[in-house]
């Protein structure tokens, strides 16, 4: 993500009083750093997730550039139970 769209969206949360939450594969390691600053959570995958129906699509990505991509029903039990580790660990927080 360029930068200026990065910092206008954190700008964004900040004003909405949102918790930033990126799902990325990768970022320079300052957006990573101001994430965190915000109390923001990120999900950084090895592959590019697609949902069912992308099939195809992902076999010809794999096949013409030999990118990290998949097909995905739903997130992995890993993925979820750190999302919800994050999101009740913030209820904690906002509710002392």
């Amino acid at each position: 993500m360029e930068r200026e769209e990065f910092d206008i969206k954190l700008e964004m949360c900040e004003f909405l009083g949102l918790v930033p939450l990126w799902v990325l594969r990768s970022a320079p390691k300052d957006q990573f750093d101001k994430i965190k600053e915000k109390g923001g959570f990120i999900l950084r995958f090895k592959s590019q997730a697609y949902p069912i129906g992308y099939e195809e699509q992902v076999r010809e990505i794999w096949k013409l550039m030999r990118l990290p991509v998949t097909v995905w029903e739903r997130f992995p039990e890993k993925v979820e139970r750190l999302v919800l580790r994050f999101h009740e660990t913030l209820i904690k927080k906002r509710g002392s």
